[in-house]
C-alpha cells in the first residue's frame, strides 16, 4: 500500500465490491469489464484484470480497449502517467472510472515518494536529484510579454509535497527558508526545509510531465483525481481531446500548470473540481459543449496573473455555442471566467464568480455576438496594480473589445472597482465593443464606480456608442461613482441617462439583499428591485432554478424573491 492510499480509509470496500459486481455486468457498457487494484499485493499486470485478479496499473487496463469496454479502478495512489486512445460509440462508450464507492480516492499522481533524504543542518534537507523537468514554454513568451507574469519561475517544474502541503520554491540555496525548496543543479541536489514545527511524515516530488491524457471519442471519464503533475505549457494535467468525451466528478488540483485542458467538440464537463493548479484550473478549446457544475478555485498559484490565468479559459479558433452553467470560481489569480477570442453563442448561467484577480467574468476579442451572462453573482474581484488593462482591472466582468454581449439579471456586488468596465479599441480579429445589451441587473456598493466606459477608436465612433442598449438596473454606489464617462467624468444616474440616451427605467438605491455582509445577496421583501425588470424570453428562472415571476416584471438580479 503507498502513501497516498494510506489516507484513504477502506473500511467499507465490501459494500464497494458488492456494488462493483453490480456495476460490472453487461449493462455498463455492454463490452469487456476490467478491474485495477494497485494497493493490492496480488495485483499483477499479467493477469486477466478481473475483480478476483486485478491488474496492478492503469496503463495496463488501457492498452487495447474496444466500444463498450470499462475499467474501473479502486482507490490508491497510481504513480504513473495513463494514456488512453481509443474510440466509443454513442451507443458503447468506454468508460474509465473509479470504482463504485472510491470516487475521487483514485489517483493519479505525479509525485514519487522520496525518503532517502541527509540531514546537513537541522533546518536543511537533502536528496540527490537527477531529473530535468522542462516547461517547454516558447522562449519568445519568455523574453517578451510574458516575462512580467511569468519571470524565472517559467522554466521551472518542480514541486515538493510535505503532507501533503507545497514547499515555496526558490532558485538559489542561498534563499532557502523555512517553508522553501531549491533544485541545486551544479550538485545533482534537492533542498529543503519544511516549516517551523513541521512533522515531517512523508514528502513527495513530482517527478512525471503527463498525468491522465485522453483522446478519441465517446470516452467517460468519471471519479478520478489528478495531482502533483509537473505538467508543461503543451499538456495539462488532465488532458481531454477529441469529440463527444465526458469528463464527471472528478479532481485535478496541485499541479504545475493547467489542471483540466479540454478540447473538441461535443464536450461535456461535469461535477468536477480544478482547484489549486499553478496556471489555469480549465482550459478549453471547445464548441458545441457543456460544462456544469465545475469548481475551479485559487488556481494560478505559481504563474500570472496577466497571461493565461484564473479559473477558466475558453480560447482557441473562435470557440463557439458553449454553455458554462452553475460554475464556482473563487479566489484565482486571474479572471474568474474568461473568454478570450471565442466565435458566437456562448453562455455563463447560475455561476458564483467571487474573491478572482482582475476580472469575474471576462469577455475579450469575441465576435459573432450573442455572448450571454444571465443569473450569475459577481462579487469581490480584486485588482492588481500593474492589470494590462488597468481600467478594466479589479471589474466584476470585463467587456474588452467583444461585441454582442448580453448582460442580463446579474448580481454584480462589491468589486473593487468597476461592477462593468467596458474597454478597449478594435482587436487585430475585428473584435471591438459594439451592440452591447445591460438589462435587469443589480450593480450595487464596487469600489470606483457601477459602470465605467473606457473606448477609444472605432469604439468611441457615434454609431457604435449608439448600438449599445442598457435599461431596468438597479445601480448603488454609496462611496464609488454611479459612471464614469467616456470624457473620465463620473455621473449619477439622471447624467447617465442624458449622456447615453439609455437606462429610461433604471433605478438608483440600496438594493436591501438579505445579508450581504455574509454573501447572501437574496432580495428583502421591501427591496426596490422587485417586480421592476423587463421580461427576457430566454431568461424564464432565476439563480437557483427557480421560475420567474409571471406577474408583472421579474425581479431584478440574479434572485427572483421567494
Amino acid at each position: 500500500m503507498n502513501s497516498i492510499s494510506a489516507l484513504f480509509s477502506r473500511a467499507s470496500r465490501g459494500l464497494a465490491v458488492v456494488a462493483l459486481l453490480a456495476l460490472a455486468g453487461p449493462g455498463v457498457g455492454w463490452g469487456a469489464t476490467y478491474v485495477v487494484d494497485g494497493g493490492n499485493a496480488q495485483a499483477s499486470d499479467d493477469g486477466p484484470g478481473n475483480q478476483a485478479n486485478p491488474f496492478r496499473t492503469i496503463g495496463r487496463a488501457t492498452g487495447k480497449l474496444q466500444p463498450g469496454d470499462t475499467v474501473w479502478i479502486k482507490a490508491g495512489a497510481y504513480r504513473e502517467t495513463v494514456r488512453l486512445e481509443a474510440n466509443g460509440t454513442a451507443e458503447q462508450p468506454i468508460t474509465l472510472a473509479a470504482a463504485p464507492g472510491d470516487e475521487g480516492k483514485a489517483v493519479i499522481t505525479g509525485s514519487d515518494l522520496v525518503t532517502d533524504w541527509q540531514r546537513p543542518t537541522e533546518a536543511m534537507w537533502t536528496t540527490p536529484w537527477h531529473h530535468t523537468l522542462d516547461s517547454h514554454y516558447p522562449a519568445d513568451w519568455i523574453t517578451t510579454f510574458a516575462m512580467a507574469d511569468y519571470g524565472p519561475y517559467a522554466k521551472r517544474c518542480e514541486m515538493v509535497f510535505v503532507d501533503g502541503q507545497p514547499l515555496q520554491q526558490v532558485l538559489a540555496t542561498g534563499l532557502l527558508r523555512q517553508g522553501t525548496f531549491v533544485v541545486d543543479e551544479p550538485r545533482h541536489l534537492l533542498r529543503m526545509a519544511p516549516a517551523p514545527g513541521q512533522e515531517v511524515k512523508q514528502v513527495e516530488v513530482a517527478v512525471r510531465q503527463e498525468g491522465l491524457k485522453i483522446h478519441g471519442r465517446f470516452l467517460h471519464v468519471r471519479g478520478l483525481s489528478v495531482i502533483h503533475v509537473a505538467n508543461t505549457y503543451e499538456a495539462a494535467a488532465m488532458d481531454v481531446a477529441g469529440d463527444d468525451n465526458v469528463v464527471e466528478n472528478c479532481r485535478i488540483e496541485w499541479n504545475n500548470l493547467d489542471g483540466l485542458r479540454l478540447g473538441g467538440h461535443r464536450l461535456r464537463a461535469t461535477g468536477n473540481v480544478a482547484s489549486h493548479n499553478g496556471d489555469c484550473g480549465i482550459h478549453a478549446s471547445i464548441d458545441d459543449s457543456r460544462l456544469e457544475n465545475n469548481t475551479t478555485s485559487d488556481n494560478s498559484w505559481r504563474m500570472g496573473p496577466g497571461w493565461h490565468e484564473g479559473g477558466i479559459k475558453v480560447v482557441g479558433i473562435q470557440p463557439a455555442n458553449n454553455v458554462i452553467v452553475g460554475h464556482v470560481a473563487k479566489n484565482n489569480r486571474g479572471a474568474g471566467i474568461w473568454f478570450d477570442s471565442c466565435g458566437p453563442n456562448n453562455r455563463v448561467e447560475r455561476c458564483w464568480l467571487e474573491g478572482n484577480l482582475i476580472a469575474g467574468l471576462e469577455f475579450e476579442a469575441c465576435l459573432g455576438g450573442n455572448q450571454v451572462a444571465v443569473n450569475n453573482v459577481i462579487c469581490k474581484t480584486r485588482p492588481i496594480a500593474d492589470a494590462m488593462h488597468p481600467k478594466g482591472d479589479g471589474a466584476g466582468i470585463l467587456i474588452y473589445e467583444s461585441g454582442g454581449v448580453k448582460i442580463q439579471n446579474n448580481t454584480i456586488v462589491g468589486n473593487a472597482r468597476s461592477g462593468i468596465a467596458l474597454v478597449g479599441g478594435q482587436r487585430e480579429n475585428g473584435a471591438y465593443c459594439a451592440n452591447l445589451e445591460i438589462y435587469n441587473n443589480i450593480i450595487a456598493d464596487n469600489g470606483t464606480a457601477g459602470l465605467t466606459y473606457w473606448f477609444w477608436g472605432k469604439a468611441t465612433k457615434p454609431e457604435t456608442l449608439a448600438s449599445h442598449r442598457s435599461d431596468y438596473n438597479l445601480w448603488y454606489q454609496p462611496q464609488g461613482k454611479l459612471a464614469i464617462l467616456l470624457t473620465s467624468q463620473p455621473a449619477d444616474l439622471p447624467q447617465l441617462q442624458t449622456a447615453t440616451g439609455q437606462e429610461a427605467h433604471s433605478l438608483s438605491g440600496e438594493p436591501k439583499f438579505t445579508a450581504a455582509d455574509k454573501g447572501d445577496y437574496r432580495l428583502l421583501p421591501d427591496s426596490p428591485a422587485i417586480a421592476r425588470g423587463l421580461r427576457i424570453e430566454d431568461v424564464s428562472d432565476d439563480y437557483t432554478g427557480q421560475a420567474r415571476s409571471a406577474q408583472g416584471g421579474p425581479d431584478l438580479g440574479a434572485y427572483e424573491h421567494r
